[in-house]
């Protein structure tokens, strides 16, 4: 039995072999089969490229197309309208110079003495007098005009602003006149008694005060 098996065993390693040998001489040989090449026609074709479609849309498109310009209409001017100016608030005005008639052209006034005077008169060119208490007078302008005169032609204007004393007491009554003659405006004061005081000055206060002093008669 062991004789037998012995020679399986080597009949089957041999048939091995010759298997082996077998494969290996087929494999050391392939056979190739050679696709045929491409006729010369063929080879020398040139390909056309393939231009892309376009989308309808212009989506792939890659030239981009400027629009045609199109004109615009000029813009049309807006006429605004223009605000009206707002009126500027006149100044109040005195009731005395409202116009060249009404023009205060002389103010007098009178103060001090043993009766405490205090007097002071308003006179426009209109003829119109008002005292400092009120009360008021209506004479012609003719009669202001030729006072304004006197008291000129007597050197109103040549007098100084003020005449004083060098001890002023409450007895002494105390005088000041201005006068708007138009183009000059003076105001003179003096007080009775005063050393050096030209005679003029006191004959042009006498002379406003028998002005004034006409005009309360009428009153009475």
């Amino acid at each position: 039995m062991k004789t037998v098996a012995c020679g399986s065993l080597k009949r089957g390693i041999l048939i091995c072999l010759l298997l082996a040998i077998v494969i290996a001489g087929c494999t050391a040989n392939p056979v190739t089969q050679e696709e045929p090449l491409p006729s010369s026609d063929e080879s020398t074709a040139t390909v056309d490229p393939v231009t892309p479609a376009f989308d309808t849309e212009g989506e792939t498109e890659m030239e981009t197309t400027t629009p045609a310009a199109t004109s615009s209409p000029p813009p049309t001017k807006v006429q605004l309208p223009t605000p009206a100016a707002a009126a500027t608030p006149e100044p109040p005005v005195d009731a005395a110079l409202t116009n060249s008639e009404d023009e205060v052209l002389l103010v007098y006034k009178r103060s001090g003495g043993y009766a405490g005077l205090n007097e002071e008169f308003t006179v426009s060119g209109s003829g119109r007098i008002s005292a400092k208490d009120g009360r008021e007078w209506q004479v012609d302008a003719h009669q202001v005009d030729q006072l304004l005169q006197e008291i000129e032609a007597l050197g109103f204007y040549d007098l100084a602003p003020q005449y004083k004393t060098k001890d002023p007491c409450c007895d002494h009554i105390t005088f000041e006149l201005t006068v708007n003659s138009g183009d000059r405006l003076h105001t003179v004061s003096g007080v009775s008694g005063a050393p050096g005081a030209p005679d003029q000055l006191w004959t042009i206060s006498n002379h406003v005060q028998q002005f004034f002093t006409q005009v309360l008669r009428r009153e009475n």
